[in-house]
This record gives structure tokens, sequence and C-alpha cells, in this order.
């Protein structure tokens, strides 16, 4: 039956568009929090691939031995609540994390990805874990034999 058809239709328009406003009012909150989990799911796997990156290119490096120069690209822009907050690379000798990046995000949760084949210290210059904050950065990283101690030394150009 058509409004036109309908002697009431006019009636029962207001009705119908209320119902069609509020069935859409109740779809926009659980399709924008599936836009957020999506977003924040995809950030997660780019932020892991970066890491595989970092490490992947501290092992080759390590491997080429001392005097090897890599210069990596790293954008870890973007990803909503699970966002980019902090890089740490390596640590001082010995230390907990002197094999790992670890890329911490707003949400309070880490990705943590090491070295292994082989174990490398992953250093700044000045001996201790490279901490970058911005989003978007370029990382030097080069292997030194620093007193009979093979290192990768990364710092922020």
């Amino acid at each position: 039956m058509t409004i036109r058809d309908d002697d009431g239709g006019l009636e029962t328009l207001p009705l119908r568009l209320m119902i069609v406003a509020a069935v859409v009012a109740l779809s926009i909150v659980p399709a924008a929090d599936s836009l957020e989990s999506f977003r924040s799911r995809e950030f997660v796997q780019r932020a892991e691939r970066q890491l595989d990156m970092i490490v992947s290119a501290a092992e080759i490096i390590a491997m080429q031995g001392p005097g090897n120069v890599r210069t990596l690209s790293v954008d870890l822009r973007g990803g909503g609540a699970a966002g980019f907050s902090m890089l740490f690379l390596g640590d001082k000798n010995d230390g907990p994390n002197m094999s790992s990046a670890i890329i911490e995000l707003r949400n309070g949760m880490r990705l943590i990805k090491s070295a292994a084949s082989p174990a490398v210290w992953m250093r700044s210059p000045t001996f201790d874990a490279l901490i970058v904050s911005s989003e978007m950065f370029d990382i030097r990283m080069s292997a030194v034999l620093d007193g009979g101690t093979l290192s990768v030394v990364a710092e922020e150009v």
C-alpha cells in the first residue's frame, strides 16, 4: 500500500521516519566501534612489520660486521586509540632489552621484537636505549666494534 492510496498516509509518515531515524541512530555506535577496531588492528599489523624491518636490519648489519651502515625510514602514523606513543631500541650492555625493539602504544600495549639470529646488542650512541617519540623518523644503524664487543648503534637522523 502506498501513501497515495492510504488516506492516513500523511499521519503515518512521521512515525515511519522516526522508526528509521531510531534504527539509524542505534547502528552508528556499533559501526563506529567496528571502524575503530579495524583501524587499531591495521595499525598494530603495520607496526609489527616496522619492528620486523628494524630488527632484521640490525641482524644483517651485525652479520656483515663493523663499518656497515643502513638508514631506515619508519612511519607509525595513525592507529586511532592504539596509536604510536614511543619506540625503544636496545638497552645498555647486559640490559634486559639489549636485543629488542619495543613500540609502546597509546593504550599502554607494547609490541616487542628481539634479534635472535644472531642476538645483537642494539644501543644509542650514549650506550643505552634509543628512545623516539615522533611518529615519522629515520634511523641510521651502524655496526661498531668497541672494546671487542660488536654492537649496532642506532640514532635518529
